[in-house]
C-alpha cells in the first residue's frame, strides 16, 4: 500500500504514501478483531510510561 501510494500517487497522495500504508494496516487490523480499545477509559490523560501518568 505503501510503496503503490509512493509510486504510483500524485501529489499529496504520494507525499503521504506511510501515512496511508500506517491507516490501511490499522484497518485491517480492526477488521481481523486485533485492535481493543478496552483500557482506554482507565489510563492518565498524559502517560508516557506507567510511572508518569497524570490525570488532569
Amino acid at each position: 500500500m505503501t510503496l503503490a501510494a509512493k509510486f504510483f500517487g500524485k501529489g499529496m497522495v504520494s507525499t503521504a504514501g506511510v501515512l496511508i500504508g500506517l491507516l490501511a494496516g490499522y484497518l485491517v487490523a480492526l477488521t481481523f478483531g486485533m485492535v481493543s480499545f478496552a483500557r482506554v477509559g482507565t489510563g492518565g490523560v498524559v502517560c508516557a510510561a506507567p510511572a508518569l501518568c497524570l490525570r488532569l
